[in-house]
Order: C-alpha cells, then sequence, then structure tokens
C-alpha cells in the first residue's frame, strides 16, 4: 500500500503525552522585565528553568510560543494594567498551552479574576501577595494535573477539496480513541449543518451554536451539558443547525471550546472539512493536523495551495500528516508524482473501497466497525497507530462488529432514525 506513517515525534506534544519529558516547559508573556526576572527566580528555585527565550512579549506572544520546540506546560501572563486588555490577552494565549495558563497581576476586585477564569485562565496569582508562596501552589496543582494524566491532546482533519473523505477519516480515528480509553471527543465544523451526526447515527439535543452564543459564560459544566454520547465512548459537539449560527462561531470562542476539551479527553478529533476560513489559531494549538486528498489535479493543486497558505500563516507544516484516500483508481494521478506536486512527502495512503464506504456512511457505523476485516479499515488502524502510539490498539476488534451481518439489506434498521433527523 506504498509509504505508511511513521513513529510521529513527540516534540510538540504536551508534557503528560511525552513518556520521555522529564522537565516542565515554562514559558512567561510579560511587558515588565522585572516580573519576569522575579518569576524566572521563583521557578529556578523549585528546581524548573525558564530559559530568557521563553520569555515572550504579550503581544504576538502566540507567535512567538508557536516557535518555540514544544509547548508550554505552564505559561504565566503577566497581566497589563489595562483590565479588558489583559482578558483579550489571555483569550489569545490560551490556545498556545495546552497546560496551565496562570494569570499574574493585581487583584483589584473577584470579578477581574472570574473575567480572567471565563477568558481561559487556569489559576491567578495576586501580585501584591506572596508571589512565591502563591507559584509554589500553583506548581502543586500542576504536578498534580500532570500525574492524573495532564492535558489532553487535539488533532484536526481539515481539506482543501470537497469529497476527501475528512469526516469518514475523523468518525473513525473518534472511535479508535475511545474504544481503547472510553472518551475521544469529536467537534463537527466540517459545514454549515455538519456531516457527524449522520455519519455516527446521533440525534443531538444540543449544539454548537449554543455554546457560542453564551461564551461570556461558558465554562467546563455547560460544555459537558452539551455533548452527544455515542456508545463507543465519543462524546460529540454537535455542528449548528444553521448558516446564520454557523457564521457565527468566532475564533475566540472555537479556542475555548476546544481548550475545555483537552482537559475532559485523552484526544479531541476536530472535523473542519473545507471550512478553514478564520481558523488559524485553531490550527496553530492542534498538535496534529491530517490532510486528506484525492489522486486527481484539483485536489492536488488545491492541498498544495493549502499548506503554502499555512506556511505563510506560521502553522507548523511538521504537524502536518498527508493523507491520499480513495487510492488505485483508474485515471488517478500517478503517486510517483504526487510528492513532487505536494512539495512534501505523504504519508499515508488509503485504498478505494466504495461498497465499505457507502455502507457505513448510509447506515450510520463507522468505517472500522462496518468491516473491521476491510484494507480500509486496516490502513486507518496504522493511521491511527502512527498518530496516537500507545492511545490506540491496532488489533481492537469490536466482536459486535465482527459478528453483524454486513449486507445492506440486513442494516435497514438504521434509516428511521436517520429519515427522522433529516425530514
Amino acid at each position: 500500500m506504498g509509504n505508511r506513517v511513521g513513529a510521529v515525534s513527540l516534540r510538540n506534544w504536551p508534557y503528560s503525552l511525552c513518556l520521555g519529558a522529564t522537565e516542565m516547559n515554562s514559558v512567561i508573556a510579560t511587558e515588565n522585565p522585572v516580573t519576569a526576572s522575579k518569576l524566572r527566580k521563583a521557578l529556578a528555585a523549585r528546581g524548573h528553568d525558564c530559559p530568557i527565550t521563553h520569555v515572550v512579549p504579550l503581544e504576538g506572544g502566540d507567535l512567538a510560543i508557536a516557535a518555540l520546540p514544544r509547548k508550554p506546560d505552564l505559561l504565566l501572563v503577566v497581566l497589563p494594567t489595562d483590565e479588558a486588555r489583559g482578558v483579550r490577552i489571555v483569550q489569545k494565549l490560551r490556545p498556545s498551552c495546552p497546560g496551565r495558563l496562570v494569570a499574574v497581576g493585581v487583584a483589584t476586585d473577584a470579578r477581574r479574576i472570574l473575567d480572567l477564569l471565563h477568558a481561559g485562565a487556569d489559576d491567578f496569582l495576586d501580585e501584591d501577595a506572596d508571589t512565591n508562596k502563591q507559584l509554589s501552589a500553583s506548581l502543586e496543582r500542576l504536578a498534580g494535573q500532570m500525574t492524573a494524566g495532564g492535558t489532553g491532546a487535539a488533532l484536526a482533519v481539515a481539506a482543501a477539496s470537497g469529497g476527501s473523505g475528512a469526516s469518514l477519516l475523523a468518525a473513525s480515528l473518534s472511535i479508535l480513541v475511545a474504544r481503547r480509553h472510553e472518551s475521544c471527543g469529536l467537534i463537527d465544523l466540517a459545514s454549515q449543518f455538519g456531516d457527524l451526526s449522520a455519519l455516527l447515527n446521533l440525534a443531538p439535543r444540543h449544539t454548537l451554536a449554543e455554546l457560542v452564543r453564551h461564551e461570556e459564560m461558558l465554562d467546563q459544566e455547560m460544555l459537558t451539558q452539551s455533548l452527544t454520547p455515542h456508545d463507543s465512548g465519543i462524546r460529540m459537539i454537535a455542528a449548528p443547525a444553521t448558516e446564520e449560527d454557523y457564521l457565527a462561531i468566532t475564533g475566540s470562542a472555537l479556542d475555548r471550546i476546544v481548550q475545555f476539551c483537552r482537559r475532559l479527553f485523552p484526544w479531541t478529533v476536530i472535523d473542519l472539512g473545507t471550512q478553514l476560513a478564520g481558523r488559524a489559531s485553531l490550527l496553530r494549538s492542534c498538535e496534529k493536523i491530517l490532510v486528506p486528498f484525492r489522486l486527481e489535479f484539483a485536489s492536488l493543486c488545491n492541498t498544495r495551495r493549502l499548506l503554502d497558505d499555512w506556511d505563510r500563516r506560521q502553522i507548523d507544516l511538521d504537524r502536518v500528516v498527508l493523507v491520499a484516500n480513495r487510492c488505485s483508481q483508474a485515471g488517478e494521478l500517478p503517486r510517483a508524482k504526487v510528492a513532487t506536486l505536494l512539495g512534501r512527502p505523504v504519508e499515508v495512503w488509503l485504498p478505494d473501497e466504495p461498497l465499505t464506504a457507502n455502507l457505513s456512511v448510509n447506515c450510520g457505523v463507522p468505517v472500522v466497525d462496518e468491516n473491521p476485516q476491510a484494507e480500509l479499515t486496516r490502513e486507518i488502524r496504522q493511521l491511527a497507530q502512527g498518530v496516537f502510539g500507545n492511545m490506540v490498539d491496532p488489533q481492537a476488534e469490536p466482536a459486535e462488529a465482527v459478528a453483524e451481518s454486513r449486507h445492506l439489506w440486513s442494516r435497514l434498521k438504521f434509516f428511521p432514525r436517520i429519515a427522522g433527523m433529516v425530514f
């Protein structure tokens, strides 16, 4: 089947997922060099080195953090005197830190602290109090968080052209993580109406629109109540039901939603489909980005344009895994030419199996369950093993999926519910 995805580098993964990591990666965002020096000394006294290269500005700090070899486990944000600006900065820097974000400032009133927590801060240190003592307590809480499993990771599936199989891939990968760990977050952003509800045979009661509509009040409990459960362990945030609601999704709200999901799940899979406008911040925060495409000229050209655009926007292309989908069709472009056209190697080649894929889509059963023995399923499992490592079991197959008949007419029991969702 050609090249397979190789071992995934740990350098961009959260601390809790880097099995070989031994030191906490600390970053300070500030405009005050005196406070930065004070915090660096306090960290050093507790055995945590924060080199001067890890002191970044408040404005543009997200780009400076993205350029670091590894994302921060601890981000200390020294707040400006302008309270509204401080909230905006925390919101902007939050996606850059999969670990703990601690705001450092003057506790003028409880409302200010609450606003910062709603903006995405995990903790607050009062500059007028004993900073060393407060920092010690915050580090202890961080250590406990890491011991308990830490902060989860995020994977985006994005395509430059429609029909590339992004939603099918997102659903299948989510199933594989959920089967192993009994939970996986899944966010449907593939289109203004979404695809994943039908692919997973779900009837959501809540959608992403409700979370966005109440962005200022959004917290962990609200997000948890908005999740739609799947029997595999997937917990999905469904796409909005109207075009107006879809267009109302803001980057800041989406960043906060993903951050909350990181705290709940070992992995959160985000199905972006081809809806990529305004999603640069989200993509920068993801540990991995899968880009499926077809072996035809228009799809390859659009994929190359997409990669070039991401490079200009400082989205790390080392995190991108290219996935050639629906391979071995008559008249497709030769594989030997694909890497030349895209300017980078293709790691994964998925076979074209229309019977397996169409049964999966029409019956609301993910490919990996619809036909566990299919070559397409085996290749998706191999991809999952390369991306998630020991987060998935490459051999595991749900017994009920193996035993169940694969004939289309025996699966018509799924259609009434799907029809009820549509009509």
